[in-house]
C-alpha cells in the first residue's frame, strides 16, 4: 500500500492511504472546477498532484528516512505533455497548479503574490524532455478511479 502522509504511529494504521487522498482531492477539486466548467480538468490536476508519492523513495521518507524526495514534478509533467489532458494553456495551468503546490508556500503566512513566480515557473519546463522521460515513464499518463484502483494496493 502506498501512503500520502504519515503520523508518529509506526504501525501505519493512522496514516493516510495515497488513493484516499487523491479521490477525495479529485472530488473536493472537481466541485470547485464545476464552478468555472474546469471540473475535469480540475478533477485531472488533483489526480496527478502528488503522482511522485508512487515512489519507493517517497515511501521511506514517510517512514523517517530524511530523504528529499520531489514529488510533484511527476504530475507536473505529465499534466504538461499528455495531450488527452486537454488543451496546451488547460494543460499548461495544470501542470503550474502542480508543479506550484508545494513551492515554499506557508498557510499561515501571506506572502507577496509573486513570491513563488520563480520557483513554479522554473519546474515545469526544467521537468521535460532534457532526459528525465524515463524518470517519469512509470506514472500512467491519464488518470482515473480505474487506474488508481489498480496501483494503489
Amino acid at each position: 500500500m502506498y501512503f500520502a502522509r504519515s503520523t508518529s504511529d509506526e504501525t501505519q494504521k493512522d496514516w493516510q492511504p495515497l488513493r484516499d487522498h487523491l479521490l477525495g482531492a479529485s472530488a473536493l477539486a472537481k466541485s470547485f472546477g464545476a464552478e468555472l466548467g474546469l471540473q475535469s480538468a480540475a478533477e485531472q490536476t488533483a489526480l496527478l498532484h502528488d503522482l511522485g508519492k508512487y515512489t519507493s523513495e517517497f515511501q521511506r521518507r514517510l517512514a523517517g528516512s530524511g530523504e528529499h524526495v520531489d514529488h510533484s514534478t511527476a504530475g507536473a509533467w505529465i499534466a504538461w505533455n499528455d495531450t488527452a489532458s486537454g488543451n496546451l494553456p488547460i494543460r499548461q495551468l495544470m501542470a503550474y497548479a502542480i508543479a506550484g503546490h508545494h513551492t515554499n508556500q506557508s498557510n499561515r503566512a501571506r506572502p507577496s503574490p509573486h513570491a513563488y513566480q520563480g520557483n513554479v515557473l522554473s519546474v515545469v519546463p526544467r521537468a521535460a524532455p532534457h532526459g528525465r522521460e524515463g524518470a517519469h515513464s512509470r506514472y500512467p499518463g491519464s488518470l482515473h478511479q480505474g487506474h488508481l484502483d489498480a496501483r494503489c494496493r
